[in-house]
């Protein structure tokens, strides 16, 4: 976060532990207003970065590379406010690494701002999330008094009285 424009990078780790190819769909919730400004996939340990296509040209080329079993990821709008990311395949026993990353300008309140991050909790029934690190780096032009979470037990360093470094790490669910 610098002076309330916050960039949120989120980088996720799919797993196949089954024993054939598969296929993930990730879905993210955007904050109202905030603009889709990435997406990578990891190939070979190599990110190739994504591109902006019209949604039905952006679903057609997927399945084209799905049927060739080639490695694409779809990023498109489920919803308003939802995006779905699309990842095939993930080799059996393997791994796929996916990042995608947003813009969005914080509102502030009576010198309050506050960011907000979906953390996954909220889908019951479906993939476990096995560990979970953030890290949020906050510079502001003025100086900043108090930093907190209210849901997550985090850790603060404060290297000046513009800066704060935020930490969180958790593991099945916590």
């Amino acid at each position: 976060i610098d002076a309330q424009v916050a960039t949120t990078t989120v980088t996720q780790v799919f797993a196949n532990r089954g024993a054939g190819n598969g296929e993930a769909v990730f879905l993210f919730p955007l904050p109202s207003g905030a603009a889709m400004t990435g997406l990578a996939l990891w190939i070979d340990g190599e990110p190739v970065q994504g591109e902006v296509l019209a949604a039905d040209e952006a679903r057609a080329k997927y399945e084209e590379i799905v049927a060739f079993l080639r490695d694409p990821a779809l990023l498109e709008f489920a919803d308003q406010g939802l995006v779905r990311l699309s990842v095939f395949p993930i080799p059996a026993g393997g791994e796929r690494t996916v990042r995608l990353e947003y813009t969005e300008v914080l509102a502030a309140d009576q010198g309050l701002v506050r960011y907000r991050h979906p953390m996954g909790r909220e889908a019951q029934g479906l993939a476990e999330i096995e560990n979970l690190t953030a890290r949020l780096e906050i510079r502001s032009p003025e100086e900043i008094k108090v930093v907190y979470s209210p849901t997550h037990d985090v850790s603060v360093d404060r290297p000046d009285a513009t800066t704060a470094v935020v930490g969180y790490q958790g593991t099945g669910g916590e």
